[in-house]
């Protein structure tokens, strides 16, 4: 099945894609925004999106599977995270069955909020 989630880079419309990663994919993106590097180039979104796919990857450089980039959303995503240079926000949208169909909740932070965020925020 997977535990299938996305971050979104709106300021260039790319996707990058985890089949397994929804669990962490919050503290993966807090790691890279924070980082050095994340730092120096939020303003840049294609730097930032590959300084966020390294984190992702967990130094997986040679698997066929687990991972994509693209540029459209995947329909089966547990976890979409959309990334805004622009505004200098984060944006996690989960899905909620509670009430016995999906429903999309998103959230937005700004980038200091989103960093200070538990990891199971």
């Amino acid at each position: 099945m997977g535990a299938r989630a996305q971050v979104h880079i709106q300021d260039n419309g790319v996707y990058l894609y985890t089949h397994w990663g929804s669990g962490s994919i919050v503290e993966d993106v807090q790691t890279a925004l924070a980082s050095e590097a994340g730092q120096n180039r939020f303003d840049d979104p294609d730097y930032l999106a590959r300084i966020i796919f390294d984190v992702i990857k967990d130094g997986d450089t040679t698997g066929e599977t687990g991972f994509g980039i693209g540029t459209t959303e995947v329909g089966d995503n547990d976890l979409l995270i959309t990334v805004d240079c622009n505004e200098r926000s984060v944006t996690v949208s989960r899905d909620d069955w509670s009430n016995g169909g999906r429903k999309r909740v998103n959230n937005t932070y700004r980038l200091s909020d989103f960093l200070k965020l538990a990891a199971d925020g």
